[in-house]
C-alpha cells in the first residue's frame, strides 16, 4: 500500500515525466538513424579517395618530348 502511495505521489509531482520519456526515446531513435545514415554516406563518399594508390616514383616518359 505504501508503495502505491509513493508511486502516485511521484506521478503527481511530475505528470509530464511519461511524455518526456516518449520524446526522449523518439529523439534517441532519430539520432541513431541519422548517425547511421551519415556513417554510410561518409564511407560511400570516401571509399574511392581512401582506396587510391599514391605512387612516389618518378616517371621520365612524360618529359620525352623535351629530349627531342
Amino acid at each position: 500500500m505504501a508503495k502505491d502511495v509513493v508511486t502516485f505521489l511521484h506521478w503527481a509531482a511530475e505528470p509530464e515525466h511519461d511524455e518526456r520519456k516518449k520524446i526522449g526515446l523518439k529523439a534517441v531513435i532519430l539520432f541513431s538513424a541519422l548517425t547511421a545514415i551519415s556513417l554510410y554516406v561518409k564511407r560511400a563518399k570516401w571509399a574511392g579517395i581512401k582506396s587510391r594508390k599514391i605512387c612516389a616514383c618518378r616517371s621520365d616518359h612524360h618529359l620525352s618530348f623535351l629530349s627531342g
